[in-house]
């Protein structure tokens, strides 16, 4: 019997396991302005967070390059590729290209090897507002409108000590299709930006009726009866898209109506989210009257903010009402800070009564005439006046020490060192010794640069003291140049005090001395306390150190540049 044998051909099937799909986190778009949720419009930076979104390791774009793959990840807006630089196993960061739609929404992909995730929706362009009329407006009256957010909660005034500004709510305002030009009382004031920069100084709580409404006659004129238009906008900075936006909202202006002005409020929520900016709405003399009352108020940011809405009339006209204001009730730093500098004889003359007042929006008022009285940059006082405005400092120091606020006393401090004579010298010493505003005492006596007092200050490098004088060594150093450096290096070595080590090392450091980088060289590599705060030192001072490994840091240090 013949056997056939059959063979069969063992083909393997050959499979690579299917990688994970990329997943997005549930709020995984965050807009780099913001870091926060938000809108996305062309050109907008972003991040993507969530899982299996790039290697590992981490993937960037080459400087000035924009690709639309990076590593085998991509990233479309709807079919729209965004330009990416960044790409890792959680994050991604990307921009939104130009030519994408500025309205409507849509969906988010990332995929990896051609792997996509789930879509993620998003919002293209701002979101809608609701605005309305706050109540019936007139011509020459109060104009509010109200604002709903698309997610809850509402604009808050005022947002800042100006009455007209808004900060991140922009509202425009048109009338037959021309749009109206905003009120601009004096376009000299700025400001520093610091914190969220769409903060509210926080009177008008959520909830009630004072809040979600914005003053809109503080911005524009609304002298004429008749249909206007209105529109407002959100963005979060200065220069960047908008997040959320209303339409054009027709307001009815109706016909002057007659004002009346009650009782003056001292709430200062009620003041300044409704009462002020009411009467603000019609800038003639009985407003003006209003105003000057409340500079008075004993809440600084009513205070300010009446000061500040001073601006709403000429120069000529305020300085005379304040120059009488002050002779009337006394000094006060809102009003001295608006007079022209040719009146502090003057001024510094009516303010040395009031050092001694119970009062402290008084005080604080003198403090701020002779403070400017004898600031270096305005024009100097006469030899005898000054001589009398050190005496009456000196004379009430006790009383300020006792009764001021740490604004006025830190003034004080401040003043006595301008003053530049020998009692008021002693003085600052004593209020150093007795601890009272110690840290800005020994700064002032540092500024006079007298040889005498140095030793006695690289003495308080060394002592401990509460709290530590920490900024001494630069004052020194600025001051006093290489007369202070032998200083610097005793206190670096010897000194008892936390942190001074490393702010001597520092200051040498700045001078070129070369023991301050064997300070720095030694606490890195021993690992000491200070080693952070040193190695963020030379990364701030020194570009070459950023990228620098531990070796090349050392290495630095060991050589550092010539001063």
């Amino acid at each position: 019997m013949q056997i056939r044998l059959l063979c069969f051909a063992v083909i393997p099937l050959l499979a690579s396991a299917q990688p994970p799909a990329p997943t997005i986190n549930f709020d995984g778009v965050i807009r780099s302005d913001t870091r926060s949720l938000g809108t996305l419009s062309p050109g907008t930076l972003f991040s993507v967070y969530g899982r299996h979104l790039g290697p590992d390791a981490g993937c960037h774009a080459e400087a000035g390059a924009a690709p639309h793959e990076l590593c085998g990840v991509a990233v479309l807006i709807g079919e729209r590729p965004a330009e990416l630089s960044y790409v890792s196993d959680t994050q991604i960061n990307a921009r939104v290209p130009d030519a994408s739609p500025d309205a409507g929404a849509a969906n988010l992909r990332v995929t990896v090897h051609d792997v996509p995730s789930k879509p993620f929706e998003v919002r293209l362009g701002p979101l809608p507002v609701k605005i309305s009329l706050d109540g019936a407006a007139h011509a020459g009256g109060p104009v509010w409108l109200h604002v709903e957010y698309p997610e809850g909660g509402g604009v808050r005034y005022p947002e800042a000590i100006m009455p007209w500004e808004f900060k991140c709510d922009h509202v425009e305002v048109r009338r037959d299709g021309k749009e109206l030009t905003a009120i601009s009382p004096d376009p000299k004031i700025g400001g520093v930006l610091n914190g969220n920069p769409c903060g509210s100084i926080g009177f008008s709580a959520a909830g009630t009726p004072l809040a979600g409404r914005l003053p809109l006659h503080l911005r524009f004129n609304f002298d004429t009866p008749g249909t206007y238009e209105a529109r407002y906008s959100f963005r979060f900075f200065i220069g960047t898209d908008t997040r959320w936006q209303s339409d054009w909202l027709p307001i009815e202006i109706l016909p002057a109506a007659p004002r009346t002005i009650g009782p003056l409020p001292q709430d200062p929520a009620a003041i300044l989210s409704d009462f002020l900016p009411n009467v603000l709405a019609r800038r003639d003399n009985e407003a003006l009257n209003v105003v000057l009352e409340y500079l008075y108020h004993p809440n600084k940011t009513v205070r300010g903010y009446a000061a500040m809405a001073l601006y709403y009339w000429p120069d000529a006209e305020v300085n005379a009402r304040l120059v009488a204001l002050f002779k009337a009730k006394g000094p006060e730093d809102a009003v001295v800070s608006r007079l022209d500098k040719s009146q502090l004889p003057e001024l510094a003359e009516a303010a040395l009564p009031y050092l001694g007042s119970e009062d402290a929006v008084q005080m604080r008022g003198a403090m701020t005439v002779l403070n400017n009285a004898l600031n270096p940059y305005n024009p100097p006082l006469p030899s005898q006046l000054r001589s009398r405005v050190e005496l009456a400092l000196v004379r009430a120091a006790d009383h300020i020490v006792a009764s001021a606020d740490p604004q006025t006393l830190n003034d004080f401090v401040v003043t006595l060192g301008s003053a530049g004579g020998g009692a008021s010298h002693q003085l600052l010493w004593s209020l150093v010794k007795r601890n009272v505003n110690a840290e800005q005492g020994v700064i002032v006596i540092a500024w006079r640069k007298d040889p005498a007092d140095l030793p006695k200050l690289g003495e308080l490098m060394q002592s401990p003291h509460d709290p530590p004088l920490r900024s001494l060594p630069y004052a020194l150093r600025n001051a006093f140049g290489a007369a202070a450096l032998p200083y610097l290096r005793d206190a670096m070595a010897n000194s008892a005090v936390p942190g001074m080590h490393e702010a001597c090392a520092e200051e040498l450091m700045n001078a070129g001395d070369a023991a301050g980088f064997a300070y720095a060289r030694e606490a890195i590599q021993q690992s000491k306390q200070e080693k952070a705060t040193l190695i963020s030192f030379l990364h701030d001072h020194y570009a070459q150190t950023r990228t620098a490994d531990p070796a090349a840091l050392l290495e630095f240090l060991n050589k550092p540049p010539a001063p």
